[in-house]
């Protein structure tokens, strides 16, 4: 595989999985966003680790502070503690002798914090919440129907679509939304 096309392998794989954590927050599975979200930096610094060492398959590790010292990128002692700390989403989701206390841990005001630190809004893509009797409610399903229409404007929006009764009881990814966005 060409350098190139192996970089690229592991920054689509980060970016699928940065989508799919942004829908496990929406759906309020904090503790499964921040592990997916660990993965997300995991991949970035593999992607590093390929670019670095000559198209080398990256170690088999989910450590982010050993992959980061194998890259030629430069971490302080703060981001490499931060680092650190992600790499524990990991384990604490996978193995039962943390899945409880961390499940306790990952309430929304945390994942939102953590993941926010993950995934910074400066990186942010645009999102779009739509709200039209024409969706099923089914997310998913409604996002896909919506998806060549957003992607032929602009790559960068994220379509997020909801039913006119969501206003009522917002989930927390709309609720952002609703604080923060601009009506159009």
């Amino acid at each position: 595989m060409k350098i190139e096309d192996h970089i690229q392998f592991w920054l689509d794989g980060a970016d699928h999985d940065l989508d799919v954590a942004e829908s496990l927050f929406s759906a309020g599975k904090y503790d499964w966003c921040l592990f997916l979200a660990q993965l997300v930096i995991e991949k970035a610094l593999k992607a590093a680790y390929v670019r670095d060492n000559s198209n080398q398959l990256p170690p088999r590790t989910h450590n982010l502070v050993r992959l980061a010292e194998t890259t030629r990128l430069q971490f302080d002692d703060e981001q490499k503690e931060f680092l650190s700390e992600i790499t524990d989403y990991n384990l604490e989701v996978r193995y039962p002798a943390y899945t409880r206390v961390f499940f306790k841990q990952c309430t929304e005001a945390f994942a939102a914090k953590k993941f926010d630190d993950i995934a910074p809004d400066e990186w942010s893509d645009i999102d779009l919440a739509l709200v039209s009797d024409d969706f099923e409610g089914d997310w998913l399903k409604d996002r896909n129907r919506i998806r060549r229409l957003t992607l032929a404007v602009d790559n960068r929006l994220s379509p997020a679509p909801y039913r006119p009764e969501s206003l009522l009881a917002p989930d927390p990814f709309f609720k952002k939304i609703l604080e923060t966005g601009i009506a159009i």
